[in-house]
């Protein structure tokens, strides 16, 4: 009945262990899915402000096509295009460096996650192996108390 009992106990903490491993898989891929998001959400400002950058060159294109402008206007709108460019070469820089710094963050967590994960899991398992020890030292304990009693 003792041995029973601390079997029981035992199965009841081995049933606790695979609850804790499964709630850990659920966040991790919830904080997986979180990060999935976020990407994208960086991934479609990148796109606004593509198309940003594109409506205003072709604003400025639109100009000069329409406009009969002196030397100086022309200059001036010159002036007025390479600054967008150059705003455009930045946008494009500051979106590829917001990309690779959220593939960067993305990896270590991802990687942070799964050496969390398996270090949990790897001492789910020993606890499995040490318990299933312990039940089979119990039935050979008790095995051996009812041969004696025979």
């Amino acid at each position: 009945s003792e041995a029973n009992s601390r079997t029981e106990t035992k199965r009841r903490e081995a049933e606790q262990l695979a609850e804790e491993a499964v709630s850990s898989n659920e966040t991790l891929t919830a904080q997986i899915e979180d990060l999935k998001s976020k990407s994208k959400a960086l991934e479609d400002e990148k796109v606004a402000l593509l198309s940003k950058v594109e409506d205003l060159l072709e604003s400025n294109r639109t100009m000069e096509k329409e406009h009969d402008v002196s030397s100086l206007e022309i200059s001036k709108l010159k002036i007025s295009l390479d600054a967008r460019n150059d705003e455009k070469r930045q946008f494009k820089e500051r979106l590829e460096s917001i990309k690779l710094k959220t593939a960067e963050v993305m990896k270590q967590s991802i990687e942070s996650l799964k050496k969390e994960y398996t270090a949990r899991l790897e001492e789910y398992k020993t606890a499995m192996v040490r318990q299933e020890a312990q039940i089979d030292e119990l039935k050979m304990k008790e095995a051996a108390v009812s041969d004696s009693g025979e």
